[in-house]
Protein backbone atom coordinates (compact mmCIF):
# COMPACT_ATOMS: atom_id res chain seq x y z
CA UNK A 1 0.00 0.00 0.00
CA UNK A 2 1.27 3.60 -0.80
CA UNK A 3 1.65 5.78 2.07
CA UNK A 4 -0.10 8.39 0.51
CA UNK A 5 -3.13 8.46 -1.97
CA UNK A 6 -4.83 10.92 -4.06
CA UNK A 7 -8.29 12.25 -2.46
CA UNK A 8 -11.26 11.02 -4.97
CA UNK A 9 -13.25 13.36 -4.73
CA UNK A 10 -10.63 16.73 -5.23
CA UNK A 11 -8.62 14.65 -6.63
CA UNK A 12 -6.07 17.27 -5.27
CA UNK A 13 -5.13 16.58 -2.13
CA UNK A 14 -2.98 13.54 -0.23
CA UNK A 15 -4.76 11.39 1.87
CA UNK A 16 -2.44 9.71 4.48
CA UNK A 17 -3.89 6.33 5.20
CA UNK A 18 -2.75 6.15 8.77
CA UNK A 19 -4.08 9.57 9.76
CA UNK A 20 -7.08 10.37 7.76
CA UNK A 21 -10.49 8.90 8.39
CA UNK A 22 -12.57 6.83 5.82
CA UNK A 23 -16.23 6.69 5.27
CA UNK A 24 -18.08 3.88 7.06
CA UNK A 25 -19.93 3.49 4.35
CA UNK A 26 -17.96 2.23 1.71
CA UNK A 27 -14.23 2.65 2.85
CA UNK A 28 -13.25 5.78 1.08
CA UNK A 29 -10.28 7.62 2.38
CA UNK A 30 -10.73 11.20 1.34
CA UNK A 31 -8.70 14.15 2.45
CA UNK A 32 -9.74 16.15 5.44
CA UNK A 33 -11.27 19.51 3.60
CA UNK A 34 -13.45 16.97 1.39
CA UNK A 35 -14.07 14.93 4.70
CA UNK A 36 -15.21 18.02 6.51
CA UNK A 37 -17.76 19.20 3.47
CA UNK A 38 -18.88 15.49 3.81
CA UNK A 39 -19.92 15.59 7.01
CA UNK A 40 -21.39 19.02 6.91
CA UNK A 41 -23.65 18.03 3.96
CA UNK A 42 -24.40 14.22 5.23
CA UNK A 43 -28.41 15.63 6.41
CA UNK A 44 -28.96 15.93 2.78
CA UNK A 45 -26.12 14.51 0.74
CA UNK A 46 -25.39 10.56 0.15
CA UNK A 47 -21.90 9.32 0.19
CA UNK A 48 -20.23 10.89 -2.88
CA UNK A 49 -18.30 7.48 -3.26
CA UNK A 50 -21.08 4.76 -2.78
CA UNK A 51 -24.06 7.20 -2.58
CA UNK A 52 -25.13 5.31 0.47
CA UNK A 53 -26.44 7.26 3.71
CA UNK A 54 -24.07 8.89 5.62
CA UNK A 55 -23.74 7.90 9.29
CA UNK A 56 -24.73 10.32 11.46
CA UNK A 57 -23.49 8.62 14.62
CA UNK A 58 -21.01 6.58 16.03
CA UNK A 59 -23.83 3.83 16.09
CA UNK A 60 -25.27 3.49 12.10
CA UNK A 61 -20.85 3.78 11.45
CA UNK A 62 -20.91 0.81 13.36
CA UNK A 63 -23.80 -0.49 11.69
CA UNK A 64 -22.56 0.48 8.53
CA UNK A 65 -18.75 -1.34 8.82
CA UNK A 66 -20.80 -4.66 10.05
CA UNK A 67 -22.38 -4.95 6.97
CA UNK A 68 -18.95 -4.78 5.37
CA UNK A 69 -17.54 -7.13 7.37
CA UNK A 70 -20.53 -9.79 6.08
CA UNK A 71 -19.44 -9.06 3.03
CA UNK A 72 -15.80 -9.86 3.83
CA UNK A 73 -13.90 -7.19 3.33
CA UNK A 74 -10.71 -7.08 5.16
CA UNK A 75 -9.95 -3.55 6.14
CA UNK A 76 -13.64 -3.19 7.95
CA UNK A 77 -12.53 -5.74 10.08
CA UNK A 78 -9.76 -3.27 11.37
CA UNK A 79 -11.43 -0.58 11.24
CA UNK A 80 -14.26 -2.11 13.42
CA UNK A 81 -11.81 -3.38 15.69
CA UNK A 82 -11.26 -0.09 16.38
CA UNK A 83 -14.61 0.90 17.41
CA UNK A 84 -14.69 -1.88 19.63
CA UNK A 85 -11.05 -1.22 21.11
CA UNK A 86 -12.13 2.21 21.79
CA UNK A 87 -15.84 1.54 22.99
CA UNK A 88 -16.95 4.17 19.89
CA UNK A 89 -20.83 2.87 19.10
CA UNK A 90 -20.75 -0.38 20.56
CA UNK A 91 -20.09 -1.34 24.17
CA UNK A 92 -15.91 -1.01 24.67
CA UNK A 93 -14.37 -4.76 24.23
CA UNK A 94 -10.95 -5.05 23.54
CA UNK A 95 -11.70 -8.84 23.41
CA UNK A 96 -13.52 -8.22 20.49
CA UNK A 97 -11.08 -5.59 19.07
CA UNK A 98 -8.22 -8.58 19.27
CA UNK A 99 -10.67 -11.40 17.32
CA UNK A 100 -11.59 -9.29 14.49
CA UNK A 101 -8.29 -8.38 14.38
CA UNK A 102 -6.89 -11.64 14.29
CA UNK A 103 -9.09 -12.13 11.42
CA UNK A 104 -8.07 -9.99 9.07
CA UNK A 105 -4.64 -10.09 10.18
CA UNK A 106 -4.63 -13.84 9.52
CA UNK A 107 -5.72 -12.85 5.84
CA UNK A 108 -2.75 -10.41 5.03
CA UNK A 109 -4.37 -7.04 5.74
CA UNK A 110 -1.35 -5.15 6.85
CA UNK A 111 -3.22 -2.55 8.72
CA UNK A 112 -4.65 -5.58 11.25
CA UNK A 113 -1.16 -6.95 11.34
CA UNK A 114 0.29 -3.39 12.84
CA UNK A 115 -2.41 -2.87 14.82
CA UNK A 116 -2.58 -6.61 16.46
CA UNK A 117 1.10 -5.66 16.60
CA UNK A 118 1.04 -2.91 18.71
CA UNK A 119 -1.40 -4.96 21.16
CA UNK A 120 1.08 -7.53 21.74
CA UNK A 121 3.59 -5.15 22.30
CA UNK A 122 1.88 -3.55 24.45
CA UNK A 123 0.17 -6.66 26.21
CA UNK A 124 -3.64 -5.17 25.22
CA UNK A 125 -6.11 -7.55 25.53
CA UNK A 126 -3.41 -10.72 25.10
CA UNK A 127 -0.70 -11.34 26.61
CA UNK A 128 2.28 -9.38 26.05
CA UNK A 129 4.87 -10.60 23.46
CA UNK A 130 7.29 -9.06 21.80
CA UNK A 131 8.35 -11.84 19.52
CA UNK A 132 4.71 -12.03 18.75
CA UNK A 133 4.86 -8.16 18.03
CA UNK A 134 7.96 -8.16 16.00
CA UNK A 135 6.59 -10.95 13.41
CA UNK A 136 3.37 -8.90 13.03
CA UNK A 137 5.17 -5.82 12.16
CA UNK A 138 7.69 -7.58 9.91
CA UNK A 139 4.52 -9.28 7.61
CA UNK A 140 2.84 -5.69 7.63
CA UNK A 141 6.45 -3.95 6.83
CA UNK A 142 6.49 -6.69 3.77
CA UNK A 143 3.54 -5.03 2.45
CA UNK A 144 4.49 -1.27 2.44
CA UNK A 145 3.49 -0.46 5.65
CA UNK A 146 5.85 2.20 6.92
CA UNK A 147 4.81 2.62 10.59
CA UNK A 148 5.13 -0.97 11.07
CA UNK A 149 8.25 -0.94 9.09
CA UNK A 150 10.07 1.67 11.32
CA UNK A 151 8.21 0.17 14.57
CA UNK A 152 10.39 -3.35 13.52
CA UNK A 153 13.61 -0.88 13.33
CA UNK A 154 12.91 -0.22 16.58
CA UNK A 155 12.45 -4.19 17.61
CA UNK A 156 15.58 -4.84 16.64
CA UNK A 157 17.54 -2.01 17.60
CA UNK A 158 16.38 -2.37 21.25
CA UNK A 159 16.28 -6.09 20.61
CA UNK A 160 12.86 -7.03 21.53
CA UNK A 161 11.29 -9.52 20.61
CA UNK A 162 13.90 -10.69 18.04
CA UNK A 163 17.89 -10.68 18.50
CA UNK A 164 19.18 -6.96 18.33
CA UNK A 165 20.50 -6.11 14.98
CA UNK A 166 21.56 -2.67 13.99
CA UNK A 167 21.66 -3.18 10.27
CA UNK A 168 18.79 -4.96 10.45
CA UNK A 169 17.06 -1.77 12.53
CA UNK A 170 18.84 0.54 9.89
CA UNK A 171 17.31 -0.79 6.66
CA UNK A 172 13.61 -0.81 8.37
CA UNK A 173 14.36 2.67 9.48
CA UNK A 174 15.11 3.21 5.98
CA UNK A 175 12.55 1.66 4.29
CA UNK A 176 9.61 3.74 6.73
CA UNK A 177 11.47 7.35 5.39
CA UNK A 178 11.71 5.96 2.01
CA UNK A 179 7.71 5.08 2.07
CA UNK A 180 7.03 8.14 3.12
CA UNK A 181 7.47 7.86 7.07
CA UNK A 182 8.66 11.42 8.39
CA UNK A 183 11.41 11.40 11.60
Amino acid sequence: MAQTDTCPICLEKECDPYDDIALPCCGALICPPCLNRVRQAREKTPCPMCRRVLAKTPEQGVAQLKTRVDRGELKAYWWLAQFYREGEGVKQSVKESVRLLEFAASRGNPEAQYALANHYGEGLGVEQDDEKAAQLCEQAAEQGHAIAANNLGVYYRDGRGVTKDYEKAARFFEQAALEGLAA
